[in-house]
C-alpha cells in the first residue's frame, strides 16, 4: 500500500497537482474501484478516514482531476444530472450495462470488431466513442 501511495504521489505531481492527503485518498479510492463511482459515494468512503473532508472538496479535487485526464467523467444514468468518475491510470476501454430500476452498474467489453465493420462501411475514422446499454437486471424483473 505505501509504495501504491508513492506511486500516486508520483502521479499527481506529474500532472502539476500538489500530492495532498485529500487528494491521494481521492486518486486511491478511484484506482481501486472496480466500477465508476460518484461524488458523494466518494464522499462517503472516506469521510471516516479525512474527517475535515468536505463534499464541495472532493467535487472540486475530482474536477481538478478530469481537467488533467487523471478521471473521465461519465453521465451513466437517464434523465439524472449525477456525474459518475473512473481512473484513466490503467484504464481498459469499456463500456456500461445499468439497470433501470435499482441503477447497478456493470462494466462491459468493448465490441471493437462491430465498431471497425462501421468505420469500413461508412470510410470513417472512430477517434471515440461511448456505449451504455439500459436495461433491467435479473433481481429487477
Amino acid at each position: 500500500m505505501e509504495k501504491q501511495k508513492q506511486t500516486i504521489s508520483q502521479i499527481l505531481s506529474g500532472k502539476d497537482l500538489r500530492a495532498t492527503k485529500q487528494r491521494k485518498a481521492l486518486m486511491e479510492i478511484l484506482l481501486e474501484a472496480s466500477l465508476p463511482l460518484s461524488a458523494g459515494q466518494i464522499y462517503t468512503t472516506l469521510k471516516e478516514e479525512l474527517e475535515d473532508l468536505q463534499l464541495s472538496t472532493v467535487y472540486r479535487n475530482l474536477n481538478k482531476f478530469a481537467e488533467k485526464n487523471l478521471v473521465r467523467k461519465l453521465s451513466l444514468k437517464p434523465d439524472e444530472k449525477e456525474v459518475f468518475f473512473e481512473s484513466t491510470i490503467s484504464f481498459q476501454h469499456h463500456h456500461h450495462l445499468i439497470c433501470l430500476k435499482c441503477r447497478e452498474i456493470h462494466p462491459l467489453p468493448c465490441p471493437e470488431e462491430y465498431f471497425s465493420k462501421i468505420a469500413k462501411k461508412y470510410d470513417y475514422k472512430i477517434s471515440d466513442h461511448r456505449l451504455k446499454v439500459y436495461g433491467y437486471c435479473a433481481d429487477c424483473r
